[in-house]
């Protein structure tokens, strides 16, 4: 931080009081917090003010009203987004329940319903070499269609495909699980790297042990969410 102050120290605007200086500050925090550096990615914190920056284009672009008028323009969008999202099929959430506070727990289905998410993968098979790879639904900006992935994993997914094919036609690979309000993410291609969470798994007579997970998919039609 010192060799920054010296090096690029800013003339003008707000100088170094920005998040990319200010955050060096908690690198040692996150580490202890979120794991090694391989865990944690500030893109995602940076992305968060790309959301005022479109909302702002939607004011007056007056200067003695353009902060208001911006946080007027974020949960009406926010609100279009999610009612859009909700009439395509994806369930989000109970509308009209009331606060969390005044409506029981037992009420309130999505504090509860486990929910896969995130990129969808499945595997596809050469006819002519039988190399196997995995390929993207959608393919969205800065991410590959194809992503390089480990065998073992191409092979794992194939070999379920095979036991379960007259039950599932195509077994997806999820990267994302929201069980009980607990989210975890194994995103092939996040920001153009791997991001894979690690959990405590409880193997029963083996005991428990750290696991770094690698996708999800869904065995049985909705009914469980297995990480594999």
């Amino acid at each position: 931080m010192c060799l920054t102050r010296k090096v690029a120290i800013g003339q003008k605007g707000m100088g170094l009081k920005i998040m990319k200086f200010h955050g060096i500050l908690h690198v040692a925090d996150a580490v202890l917090d979120f794991s090694v550096p391989l865990e944690c990615n500030t893109g995602c914190n940076e992305s968060h003010h790309i959301a005022t920056k479109k909302n702002s284009m939607l004011t007056q672009k007056d200067l003695t009203t353009v902060e208001e008028q911006t946080a007027e323009r974020m949960p009406e969008m926010e609100a279009l987004a999610l009612a859009q999202i909700e009439i395509g099929g994806k369930w989000l959430c109970d509308c009209g329940l009331g606060h969390d506070d005044d409506v029981p727990d037992l009420v309130l289905h999505h504090k509860t319903r486990n929910l896969l998410g995130g990129a969808v993968h499945h595997t596809e098979k050469n006819g002519q070499t039988g190399q196997l790879l995995m390929r993207s639904d959608r393919v969205e900006k800065g991410k590959s269609k194809c992503p390089m992935v480990e065998n073992g994993l191409l092979e794992f997914v194939d070999g379920l495909q095979a036991r379960v094919s007259l039950c599932i036609p195509i077994v997806t690979l999820h990267s994302c699980d929201n069980r009980d309000g607990n989210i975890f993410w194994a995103d092939l291609s996040h920001c153009k790297n791997v991001w894979r969470d690690w959990v405590v798994v409880n193997w029963f007579r083996d005991g428990q042990s750290p696991n770094r997970i690698y996708g999800f998919v869904d065995s049985t039609e909705g009914c469980c969410c297995l990480p594999i």
